[in-house]
């Protein structure tokens, strides 16, 4: 299991539509998402939503551990999660009937 691989990053996803892309910490935008329980120590945990919480990239800087690079997998799923797209995420899911939760998940299974 690679931490930047497709399995991390639609679980990002999932913990980040999960918190309405804000922040669990400070109350800001954020899209962010941090294990609560360390990757390394936990690794049955890894993937799991509920050992998740999304911060805002300053917050996750005080964690010691945000901000890495994104991997060309992770690089496609930012760009339907970066703040510009919220909106037209919102938008779309409404237009075509689902949660937003829903319709995110759809766009990670076609991506997969």
């Amino acid at each position: 299991m690679v931490r930047n691989g497709k399995e991390y990053y639609k679980w990002k996803a999932r913990v980040n539509v999960r918190d309405n892309f804000i922040c669990q910490e400070c109350g800001k935008p954020g899209n962010e998402a941090h294990h609560i329980k360390s990757w390394k120590e936990n690794p049955k945990l890894r993937f799991d939503v509920s050992n998740g919480k999304t911060l805002c990239l300053d917050c996750h800087k005080k964690c010691g551990n945000g901000g890495r690079p994104k991997t060309k997998y992770g690089k496609t799923i930012s760009l339907y999660l970066s703040f510009d797209n919220i909106e037209i995420l919102k938008y779309k899911a409404f237009k075509n009937k689902k949660s937003m939760s829903q319709y995110v998940e759809d766009l990670i299974n076609a991506k997969a």
